[in-house]
């Protein structure tokens, strides 16, 4: 796997409102346009007279423009994004041992999926990851373990980037198994989830069975380990609780307890009323609790940082990158429909981290970006009546606690 610098994946989308109800699989986008310069191939490269690198060069060619893209640039960069073949016919069909599954290639080699079954669309994602992206799934399965268990000093994508491989011990299988539990206990969402990524397995093992024999059969843990390395790569944030604790400890002894709290919270907007929203509803993300274990809060000077010991070559952290989207609702826009536009910077990596799929099956219709460990989910880009882009993550899932010295070691702590 190579990388090739960090560019951006955009995914540009102009869509129409729907109506409440809607007909199976209507479009009812108005434009719908997208370009991933990853592009789409099979297996370890790519087959005769396939060109991987289109996309790149529709990329490449809407980059120098900047702010100048006119109407009649968006046809001529873009590449379509709405449900079907359309513009980039002709379709080939590819045959899958799977009754009731077709899959369509279209001219840029993106797969066309239609299943009777829902089963049937996720387990068509698991052959299309297998065929599409087999390269990357080989090299990354066991490297990915590294961010499941969160090594110290290692970067599973610097491992994966690197052609490095980690060979999971007995231990490591059985910590990042526990996530069979942890979804479990989340109840019927959490068991949906298990079968998902089950039939989504066996989608990937059915390919390597026909086309790549004697590959180790994928597993659970497989999927579980891929998904914190995306994790750990494009959404790994926090570690920063023993500054930011000194900085409350500043503010409490200059302004009181209650109201150092309060100038904290506000300058830190982790909950603002004021924040726009695209959908109804409220959910709890990142919730703190006022009375978890560990929420010292420290004096100001009385702490310095230590860096983790490296294992090894320590990969060198990726820049900091920033994501783009433009949303306009219907009564501000000119042809009075909702339009948006997404630049999500997620890198330029070959075999991709993204690739699209067209998915048709029943609870499960939409086109776009997915993710080599996502089980038949979409990751950016449209539904029926809705469209979705990614931002920059860095969600806060690094945590720094305060512990009890032994005696007088710089290393020992009070366990439990």
């Amino acid at each position: 796997m190579f990388k090739r610098g960090i560019i951006a994946i955009i995914a540009g989308l102009l869509l129409v409102a729907a109506p409440a109800a809607s007909a199976a699989d209507r479009d009812y986008a108005g434009v719908a346009l997208n370009v991933i310069p990853s592009g789409q191939y099979p297996g370890l490269g790519a087959p005769p007279g396939a060109d991987v690198a289109a996309q790149a060069r529709l990329y490449d060619g809407l980059t120098p423009l900047f702010d100048r893209v006119s109407t009649k640039d968006l046809s001529k960069y873009f590449k379509s994004e709405r449900f079907g073949v359309s513009t980039d016919g002709p379709g080939t069909n590819e045959p899958v041992p799977y009754p009731g599954v077709t899959i369509t290639r279209d001219s840029y080699n993106v797969p066309h999926v239609d299943s009777d079954t829902y089963t049937g669309g996720i387990w068509a994602s698991g052959w299309i990851a297998a065929e599409d992206r087999g390269l990357l799934l080989s090299q990354a399965r066991y490297n990915a373990r590294v961010a499941a268990i969160g090594a110290p000093g290692l970067s599973a994508i610097g491992l994966v980037t690197g052609l490095k491989n980690f060979v999971p011990s007995a231990a490591t299988e059985a910590v990042v198994a526990r996530q069979t539990q942890v979804l479990e206990r989340r109840g019927r969402e959490g068991r949906a989830v298990l079968r998902d990524i089950d039939t989504f397995v066996s989608g990937i093992n059915a390919y390597n069975d026909v086309n790549n024999p004697g590959t180790t059969p994928f597993t659970r843990n497989d999927i579980f380990a891929l998904n914190a390395l995306k994790g750990q790569f494009l959404g790994q944030g926090g570690g920063d609780e023993g500054r930011r604790s000194q900085f409350l400890g500043g503010l409490q002894q200059r302004l009181g307890k209650r109201k150092g709290k309060t100038v904290f919270n506000d300058l830190s907007q982790h909950t603002n009323p004021g924040s726009p929203t695209s959908v109804d509803g409220v959910f709890p993300y990142e919730p703190i609790s006022p009375t978890a274990r560990g929420s010292v809060v420290l004096d100001p000077g009385s702490y310095t940082p230590t860096p983790a010991a490296s294992v090894g070559r320590k990969a060198s952290p990726p820049p900091i990158q920033a994501s783009n989207e433009l949303m306009v609702d219907g009564d501000h826009s000119v042809t009075g429909k909702p339009l948006l536009v997404g630049g999500p910077q997620i890198g330029y990596f070959y075999p991709g981290l993204t690739y699209e799929i067209d998915m048709h099956a029943p609870n499960l219709v939409w086109r776009g970006a997915t993710s080599a460990p996502f089980p038949g989910y979409l990751l950016i880009g449209r539904g029926q009546d809705f469209a979705t882009t990614l931002t920059s993550a860095s969600g806060d899932i690094i945590d720094q606690f305060a512990e009890t010295l032994c005696g007088g070691s710089d290393h020992k702590y009070v366990y439990k």
